[in-house]
């Protein structure tokens, strides 16, 4: 009795997953993340499985139109930016050597020779 419509609904949600990923494989994806749009037809096939399973999250991009991948947001990522801001935020006078490649100038220098201004 409980088996029989949890399986229609799985297949329901299965099948709007495959109507969804067709064009959304074909034609959404490089709206949505621009290192997709030049991807070949094997990155495209490798996609398609994980496009039908996350369909309603896809969706909800590729109509709001977001066009950048989402920041992640955890506890690492903002002790590292506190880290960054702590350093930025203040005059830290660096020292290092110079070099050229090409047109290119190439400053080099060791994170354990900052110092803080204080």
């Amino acid at each position: 009795m409980i088996a029989a419509p949890w399986l229609i609904l799985t297949r329901v949600y299965r099948a709007c997953g495959f109507l969804f990923a067709v064009p959304f494989v074909l034609l959404g994806v490089k709206r949505i993340d621009p290192h997709a749009a030049h991807g070949s037809w094997g990155f495209r096939l490798l996609i398609f499985p994980g496009t039908m399973a996350f369909w309603p999250l896809r969706l909800r991009r590729w109509m709001k139109g977001i066009s950048a991948p989402p920041e992640e947001r955890n506890a690492h990522r903002r002790a590292a930016n506190q880290q960054v801001l702590d350093l930025v935020a203040e005059p830290v006078p660096i020292s290092g050597n110079v070099e050229r490649q090409g047109d290119w100038l190439i400053f080099r220098a060791e994170p354990k020779t900052y110092q803080r201004v204080k």
